[in-house]
């Protein structure tokens, strides 16, 4: 469990939890977690330091054990009233192997069913591993670095929507580049677990206590290595080409980092070929079918509480007006 929330990857995304159900409901045990939304709407009653200051800055862990240290009581009353009702898996958690590989105890096969490991390409049903056919899924792990400013730049440019899958270290180190602008609300939370390193456990505890959504990827560039020499920009321009021009279903998620200029610069070569063949290039919110937006329009408009939310001609309106916004 701890290991699990020290690596955990977040982005502000949604959750496919059914298909009149995406977001999670005001009175799922997960909501009181991670409130934070702005008066008029409630609040957790908490006045925070102001983003970017040092004392923001120093109620953040640094590192595993000022997390464990810091980890809220109601992470640890949700997690030990999972385990007493049995819907946590009884397996033991992985290390990581000298290959870069995450490995289990002796008798815990990666590959079995009672483990299942993502990092095996092992599939739990739930979590969302490849595009809908004719489609891309956007997205980068691992900001915000230096490198974002230049991928923020190209995406405007293009009005190309994409998540972010932030690391919480990175989000404090730099703080006051990124985060200034991002003021949209939502309600749900999905994760990429590091390394896909996953498994029946994982996914208990994440859906369990956090209404959280796994999302994978069926392609990996490793465009991490860049720096590294564990790969070439020739390597990946030409597995891209591979990729691109071949079948179109299943659709395509991609594994890219927004680690270096040279990750970066890897999906700027390659984008043009993602719509010159075709492909619906779309961010990996939208991975679930939904909207990313569940009650505002866009990210200035007010937002509306989904429980009093009431359906008519001028809601219908502006449910397509924000169809186009997200679509541009």
């Amino acid at each position: 469990m701890l290991r699990f929330l020290a690596l955990a990857t977040f982005t502000l995304l949604a959750s496919p939890l059914g298909a009149s159900a995406w977001s999670l409901p005001e009175d799922h045990h997960a909501y009181s977690l991670f409130r934070r939304t702005q008066a008029p709407s409630p609040t957790d009653g908490v006045k925070y330091p102001v983003v970017g200051s040092s004392a923001w800055y120093n109620a953040y862990p640094q590192d595993l054990a000022s997390a464990v240290s810091k980890m809220p009581k109601a992470w640890v009353t949700a997690l030990n009233a999972a385990v007493k009702a049995g819907k946590i898996p009884d397996i033991p958690p992985s290390t990581m192997g000298p290959n870069g590989v995450p490995v289990y105890p002796s008798g815990y096969s990666p590959t079995s069913s009672k483990v299942c490991s993502g990092s095996e390409q092992c599939r739990i049903p739930g979590d969302i591993w490849e595009a809908p056919a004719n489609h891309v899924g956007c997205g980068f792990d691992d900001g915000p670095l230096p490198p974002t400013t230049k991928l923020l730049a190209y995406l405007k440019e293009q009005k190309q929507h994409a998540t972010h899958f932030f690391i919480g270290l990175n989000i404090i180190n730099n703080a006051n580049e990124f985060l200034a602008t991002h003021q949209t609300n939502h309600d749900d939370i999905a994760w990429r677990p590091p390394y896909g390193d996953t498994d029946k456990r994982v996914f208990a505890i994440a859906k369990e206590i956090f209404g959280l959504t796994g999302i994978l990827w069926n392609h990996d560039t490793n465009d991490w290595s860049l720096t590294t020499g564990g790969t070439t920009s020739s390597t990946i321009n030409k597995e891209m080409t591979t990729w691109l021009t071949g079948p179109k279903s299943p659709g395509l998620i991609i594994l890219e980092h927004e680690l270096s200029d040279q990750s970066v610069q890897a999906f700027i070569d390659n984008y043009p070929k993602m719509k010159g063949n075709g492909w619906t290039v779309i961010s990996d919110a939208r991975l679930s079918g939904h909207h990313v937006y569940q009650n505002s329009i866009n990210a200035t408009e007010p937002v509306t509480r989904k429980d009093s939310v009431i359906v008519s001609s001028t809601a219908s309106k502006k449910r397509n007006h924000r169809r186009k916004l997200e679509n541009n």
